[in-house]
């Protein structure tokens, strides 16, 4: 686990060079979080809010679109090298079945791409999401 007492320019860098694909990013409301990601030096990089990922899986649900056809839809939208979704804590809070097909969609997504999620207590708010991914699949960076 990482603390912020380092410059963003190593944290940026620890994440960079970790060999997970999926990486959290935890941190107080204003923190910088979302600051080191706008100013990280990574090529490729989309920042986008969790909240899309959430309402295209819940219209597609509504739509009776099967699962597997919607991890393939956005495994397309999202063609970038690295993938930052925001707030995931807000989207995921207290709802465990959600969590659980988001790291379904993780597992995919991070198959070509580093997935970069960021969030506020995320270890106590997406606990599902988190044992659903497994200790060994993801790295988790804290800001004090």
């Amino acid at each position: 686990m990482w603390n912020n007492i380092y410059d963003d320019r190593e944290l940026m860098q620890a994440m960079t060079a970790s060999r997970k694909k999926i990486l959290f990013l935890d941190g107080p409301s204003g923190s910088g979080k979302t600051a080191l990601l706008k100013n990280a030096d990574v090529p490729d990089m989309e920042i986008v809010p969790f909240r899309i990922v959430t309402e295209n899986l819940a219209e597609a649900l509504c739509a009776g679109k099967e699962l597997e056809r919607f991890y393939e839809d956005m495994d397309r939208f999202f063609p970038s090298g690295t993938l930052a979704l925001e707030d995931a804590d807000i989207c995921l809070r207290g709802r465990s079945t959600t969590q659980k097909e988001i790291a379904r969609l993780l597992e995919l997504l991070s198959g070509k791409r580093k997935i970069i999620l960021t969030g506020i207590k995320i270890d106590e708010r997406c606990e599902s999401l988190l044992d659903s991914l497994g200790e060994d699949s993801y790295d988790y960076y804290r800001f004090s």
